[in-house]
């Protein structure tokens, strides 16, 4: 057994290195052009291989505009690079942020659900346009290359947006 005192390094050693790394993936929460430079120096320093599914959803989770999509880019990019899990764990989560559909008509016999709305609406379609935006970025530059689902992904797009659309 090592003695207290190494046993005591060791654990603030790996509580400091847990705290980096819980706010590295705080910070992909929140991912754009502004946390861009800190993100990019940070990821090389943090060994992040029990924590890839959590960065990865923390980027599929991010409210991305299209003017942050190069440092998203930039960012799965770098993950992609250093592990080899991520690009799997990160493509079903987009896929699933961007098939985020409207809520169904209500069905005869029950009550009407209430009306998204004008706010919540755009508030998804947004988010729907960034992940559709961010799939096909990393898909144009290999980080997603898997063609079906993202065809069957914008088929469904665009049935949703011709069933919606006014004559």
């Amino acid at each position: 057994p090592l003695p207290p005192t190494r046993r005591r390094r060791r654990r603030c050693t790996w509580l400091r290195r847990s705290l980096h790394t819980q706010a590295f993936i705080k910070k992909c929460v929140t991912l754009g052009e502004a946390s861009r430079a800190s993100l990019l120096l940070e990821l090389p320093r943090l060994n992040l291989t029990r924590f890839v599914e959590e960065v990865a959803t923390s980027v599929a989770e991010a409210r991305l505009k299209l003017t942050d999509l190069p440092a998203a880019l930039q960012v799965c990019s770098l993950m992609h690079r250093g592990y080899a899990d991520f690009e799997p764990a990160l493509t079903p989560l987009l896929i699933t942020a961007a098939a985020a559909a409207a809520p169904p008509p209500p069905k005869p016999g029950h009550p009407p659900p209430t009306p998204e709305t004008e706010q919540e609406r755009s508030g998804r379609l947004a988010r729907k346009r960034s992940s559709l935006r961010l799939l096909f970025e990393l898909h144009a530059v290999g980080l997603a290359p898997q063609s079906p689902p993202l065809l069957k992904l914008l088929r469904e797009v665009i049935a949703e947006d011709i069933a919606t659309a006014e004559p």
